[in-house]
């Protein structure tokens, strides 16, 4: 009945060779509920774990789960409330800043006992369209501010600290800087 809970997004990347290669699908570990980010909720939509080094769709599905479990754990062991099931599947823990539920997802992965990066790496759905705010993009649980070249650069970061294969809806979609 897991399969329930799991937001699926295909994620594709480009070998050394310039070839498109798919990846198993990401599925939603920790999240916020859609358009809902003002009740002490983190900014960034979802943050999910693709399991890059499973075999078939079965192992996937199963490193998915155990991540997911394994990532619950570590939060409910750290006092966050993981009961709260966010719209698409992820846990909706009240988190400090986006970056802890990276860092919780992380956590995740090697407790599962998977190696980030080569057997689970993230994805993040940042939905930056819900983010804009006067003259660039606000992070409201964070209290931060970012013109659309500040947030590339947060984001730039994210990738250099933790295994990041995919970044969707990095800005906003009207947004032409």
């Amino acid at each position: 009945r897991m399969y329930k809970y799991f937001q699926a997004v295909t994620v594709y990347t480009y070998d050394g060779n310039g070839d498109l290669v798919q990846h198993a699908n990401a599925v939603g570990n920790v999240s916020r509920f859609a358009y809902d980010r003002f009740h002490g909720l983190i900014d960034v939509q979802d943050f999910l774990v693709v399991p890059v080094g499973a075999s078939s769709f079965a192992e996937a599905l199963e490193w998915a789960a155990r991540v997911r479990a394994a990532t619950a754990e570590w939060l409910g062991r750290h006092g966050h409330d993981v009961a709260l099931v966010a719209d698409e599947g992820g846990l909706a823990a009240r988190l400090p800043s986006n970056r802890a539920a990276l860092d919780a997802l992380l956590e995740g992965i090697e407790r599962s006992g998977l190696e980030p990066g080569s057997q689970a790496a993230i994805a993040v759905d940042v939905a930056a369209t819900q983010l804009v705010a006067d003259d660039g993009y606000a992070f409201a649980r964070e209290d931060r501010s970012f013109r659309a070249a500040e947030l590339v650069e947060e984001l730039a970061a994210w990738i250099d600290d933790y295994p990041i294969v995919s970044i969707e809806d990095a800005l906003g979609e009207d947004d032409g800087e």
